[in-house]
């Protein structure tokens, strides 16, 4: 589970810390039995808000703080190259620091990358304060993951071919390790597939039925998985009563047989690997809704039905029954209100959010979204030359309280992080 993300140096943000900490201190009364849970208990114990909602005028840096999430993802994935977005108006850091802290099996890591626009200065694993894993401009210092046949030197010798470049590291070790060695360590195979589950689903807010349909479980479960999703949306107030999908492969090529796959009229394509080579396979989504006597009449996914409708098919199933973090720019845009609030009580009700572990970080522009929820899920951003793009969490101000009206107080600017002009 994610307890922060801290950003040094990223675009408008010079240095801060995305944090999921519940910060109400002791637990409210009667939490044990409230519909919502006011908060998530990692495995070490410590309480987690299940959701963090970002308010902020427009240029605030609200999407960076997202963004850095996704730079976070792709340095691990493929290395520092068109990944080095400095602070262009203070020149307080010339290196970027990204370094997210979680817990896992009971315990607390943090794993921080240090890098410029050339190399990576500093990859560090710790335990708490104690170092796993230590780099140091390219170089191996330390690792305690070791035993008889995966010896120092090889780690070393995985930096020095997989990661580095002239002499200069360029691409994190840790995912190099894990991919080279499946069986090194279980606890360092745990850390590294819990790391990557952190920013797996770090998004903008664009959920496409290709999303979703990844996520489908096998097709024995997945009628099943499908009318559960309908039966979500239906209570947004849609009038869906169903959704069919099916899939078919082609050896049609979307990017050069378009008119071709066109008059097929899928909602998606997929690449997929065959022996015979790569293979596209092309998907057929389906809603049903019921007319004035009674009869399901279906509804092309994509030319028929709303933006917003599309947006909620890929949005929910990314949600279900999945234990990772998931970032989302804009969470409100082309939803009501009300859908947005659901989504949020989804991270908080143990009947959507089944593992226990599902955390949502979202930005919002529609002040609204602030309804239903707690003082420690709701921080505002606003943003000057000096000190950068920074994070005012709602428990922060004096004399909040759950029962406040954050609503009404935001209008009246009590919270800033306004525009401007309405000041």
């Amino acid at each position: 589970m994610l307890a922060s993300f801290r950003i040094q140096n990223y675009k408008s943000v010079l240095d801060e810390t995305i944090s999921l900490d519940f910060r109400e201190g002791k637990a409210p009364n009667g939490y044990k039995t409230m519909p919502l849970k006011p908060f998530l208990t990692d495995s070490c114990g410590n309480k987690r808000v299940p959701v963090l909602v970002l308010l902020g005028a427009n240029a605030s840096g609200k999407s960076n703080l997202l963004e850095a999430t996704k730079c976070f993802r792709r340095l691990l994935m493929q290395g520092i190259k068109d990944n080095f977005f400095p602070n262009k108006l203070n020149d307080k850091f010339n290196t970027t620091l990204f370094e997210i802290k979680f817990s896992c099996d009971k315990d607390m890591f943090s794993y921080l990358l240090e890098y410029n626009a050339e190399r990576i200065l500093k990859e560090q694993l710790k335990r708490k304060k104690e170092a796993l894993i230590n780099i140091e401009d390219g170089t191996l210092k330390h690792f305690v993951f070791t035993q008889k046949g995966y010896e120092m030197e090889d780690m070393a010798r995985v930096l020095d071919v997989e990661c580095r470049e002239n002499g200069k590291q360029i691409k994190a070790l840790i995912p190099q390790i894990r991919r080279k060695y499946p069986g090194l360590s279980v606890i360092f195979s745990k850390l590294v597939d819990a790391l990557l589950k952190l920013t797996v689903n770090a998004s903008e807010n664009n959920f496409p039925p290709t999303i979703g349909l990844d996520l489908l479980p096998k097709e024995a479960n997945q009628q099943n998985f499908i009318n559960r999703l309908a039966r979500i949306i239906k209570q947004f107030d849609i009038d869906i009563d169903g959704f069919t999908v099916q899939k078919s492969i082609t050896n049609l090529n979307p990017e050069t047989d378009i008119e071709e796959i066109n008059k097929l009229r899928p909602s998606c394509a997929f690449r997929i690997k065959s022996p015979e080579g790569i293979k596209h396979e092309l998907a057929f989504i389906r809603a049903k809704v019921k007319n004035l006597k009674g009869e399901a009449i279906e509804f092309d996914f994509i030319r028929e039905l709303s933006k917003g409708t599309q947006r909620l098919f890929g949005l929910i199933l990314t949600i279900l029954d999945r234990g990772d973090v998931l970032f989302i720019d804009e969470l409100d845009e082309t939803l009501h209100p009300f859908i947005v609030q659901k989504i949020l009580e989804m991270f908080k009700d143990p009947d959507y959010n089944v593992t226990g572990r599902a955390q949502l970080v979202c930005t919002v522009q529609n002040p609204l979204a602030m309804n239903g929820l707690r003082v420690s899920e709701i921080a505002f951003v606003q943003k000057t030359i000096k000190d950068g793009t920074k994070i005012l969490p709602l428990a922060d101000f004096e004399g909040i309280r759950n029962v406040t009206d954050f609503v009404k107080q935001y209008m009246e600017g009590r919270f800033s992080a306004v525009p401007s002009p309405y000041l």
